[in-house]
């Protein structure tokens, strides 16, 4: 058992799915704004499911099933999350783990074929790193890496 978000948006204009997460983001395909009542707590969920997952897998990924955009994202930054911890992040001293974490990020992003759906690529760079800094400095939370597993320890 895993935790899914459920949530999914199309845009008004050009019917691309993606999920404005706050009032800055835009349709990454088209640049329309749409202007909601209430914005999807997109990276607070994406964080809880990491935490979740490593209490219950010591792994940021889980055994998962794909139903809408959100399950999609999750499913990328469990990988991409995952990857990081487990054969980067302890290489580098904390003062360059989010310049490397990016490097790392865009890497595997620009690697992923969504076919026609390319525009996606710079909205999921964007919000990875709002993930990574929600999770790593907002949350304060420290990973312990044992082998091929992540231990969580709470923030400050």
């Amino acid at each position: 058992m895993t935790l899914h978000l459920s949530m999914e948006y199309i845009c008004s204009k050009c019917e691309a799915k993606y999920i404005p997460y706050n009032e800055t983001i835009v349709c990454p395909k088209c640049g329309n704004k749409e202007d909601l009542e209430k914005y999807p707590k997109l990276v607070e969920g994406i964080c809880d499911s990491f935490v979740f997952n490593i209490k219950s897998t010591k792994r940021f990924d889980n055994c998962w099933g794909t139903f809408d955009i959100s399950d999609m994202i999750q499913w990328i930054f469990f990988c991409i999350f995952n990857t990081w911890a487990l054969n980067k992040m302890e290489n580098y001293e904390i003062e360059n783990r989010t310049k490397e974490f990016k490097k790392h990020l865009e890497e595997v992003i620009d690697k992923i074929d969504f076919h026609e759906d390319t525009y996606i690529k710079d909205y999921l760079k964007k919000l990875g790193m709002e993930v990574y800094e929600e999770f790593f400095n907002v949350r304060k939370y420290k990973l312990k890496v044992n082998k091929k597993n992540i231990i969580l320890q709470e923030g400050e």
